[in-house]
């Protein structure tokens, strides 16, 4: 299948994303949110102007629940959505639970693997997934039925089912559950489920895992195939490798393919950060967008480029809210040296340049795995050049 990713076009499209974290988020293992964590990022992203929150899977823990409630509670802009399992046997139970959260929107996942076996079974499934959606609606909440395993089933069946469907459900999502899915596997099922779609209104949705770091490709793929919402967590947290980053997808939508994902992309790398203090994993230091090293250069074009041409850089640290800066080690130059000289003001004996390019070359090998600062840097000129020196 030929597939051309160009997405933009004269007319601003709105792609909402659903930020899992606080639910999804905790399955990482190691992370860990308390009800505190929790509505501070709730805040925070309703103020980075997210869709959609989903809240918690409680299933029917009365802690959990508590929890759902308080969050749900909070004055936001955004959707709330809380997850149930539409496959248990108590499934009413758990959607009244639910929906006494108070959320706008209550989420059943259905296994299409068991779902799309036979014709049989897809009988059973479209008078299932009715009653949830009644039940969900008698309640007065939108109702979301999410497909599990979708490209572990048979695509066929799936699609059928969904044709059954749309007119219940307010919102369809399918989940690449185990990140088997290639870009063109998605593409061609959300085509299809926008073909099933009809003319009716429900809206489409995504969920990707990054298992074999296509989790992006896919949700782009999935957003020119018609995709009204994709699910993202804060810094990929998730199951396994993790979901879609919102950074990145919000980034790449917005500037890349020149969408709307509604985020105030400044706010971005502090989002990020802070979620990495709050759950015990910190942030990798060249993470794209939000690492605190992502804008960092050492060779010495980039470097030069850095201090006198900042302005041609494509990607610009601040559109994020991040920094860049220039580090200094075995790959430094005279000429990076005269050029930070004379872009901060300070003395350079030049007959020290080679001593002080030997110290930069021998501090890199013996800290390995650091990076020297231009504080650092001006400590080795210094200290050569009080000293005398000569190579």
């Amino acid at each position: 299948m030929k597939m051309h990713i160009h997405i933009g076009g004269e007319t601003e499209r709105m792609v909402e994303l659903c930020d899992v974290t606080l639910r999804e988020g905790e399955q990482t293992p190691g992370a860990v949110f308390d009800l505190q964590d929790k509505l501070e990022l709730a805040g925070r992203l309703d103020n980075l102007g997210i869709a959609q929150i989903q809240v918690s899977f409680p299933g029917l823990d009365a802690q959990r629940l508590d929890e759902a409630k308080a969050i749900c509670s909070l004055p936001l802009r955004c959707k709330t959505e809380v997850m149930t399992n539409g496959m248990a046997e108590d499934w009413r139970e758990r959607i009244a639970a639910a929906c006494a959260c108070g959320p706008d929107i209550v989420h059943s996942m259905v296994d299409a693997r068991a779902a799309c076996v036979s014709a049989a079974a897809r009988r059973k499934a479209l008078a299932h997934v009715k009653e949830i959606c009644d039940e969900v609606h008698a309640a007065g909440k939108l109702c979301n039925i999410s497909f599990i395993g979708a490209f572990d089933a048979d695509r066929e069946g799936l699609i059928g089912l969904i044709r059954g469907i749309v007119c219940c459900a307010d919102r369809l999502r399918v989940a690449d559950s185990y990140g088997i899915a290639t870009p063109e596997d998605v593409y061609a099922m959300v085509s299809a489920m926008a073909e099933a779609r009809g003319g009716q209104p429900s809206a489409l949705g995504l969920h990707c895992h990054d298992d074999m770091g296509l989790a992006m490709a896919n949700m782009l793929a999935g957003v020119h195939a018609g995709a009204d919402f994709v699910d993202v967590s804060i810094n990929g947290l998730g199951s396994r490798a993790g979901n879609v980053p919102l950074a990145t997808c919000a980034y790449v939508l917005d500037r890349v393919y020149h969408l709307s994902s509604g985020i105030d992309l400044t706010k971005l790398r502090e989002l990020s950060q802070r979620t990495g203090e709050l759950c015990g994993i910190s942030v990798p230091p060249r993470t794209a967008l939000v690492g605190e090293q992502v804008f960092d250069e050492e060779i010495d074009i980039h470097v030069l480029e850095l201090l006198n041409h900042a302005e041609r850089r494509g990607l610009r640290p601040e559109t994020v809210g991040g920094e860049a800066h220039a580090l200094y080690g075995k790959l430094t130059t005279a000429q990076v040296l005269h050029s930070v000289a004379q872009y901060r003001a300070r003395d350079l004996t030049e007959n020290r340049i080679p001593a002080i390019l030997a110290s930069l070359r021998d501090y890199s090998l013996s800290h390995r795995g650091e990076v020297l600062d231009e504080e650092g840097l001006w400590d080795i000129v210094d200290e050569i050049q009080k000293n005398e020196i000569v190579p």
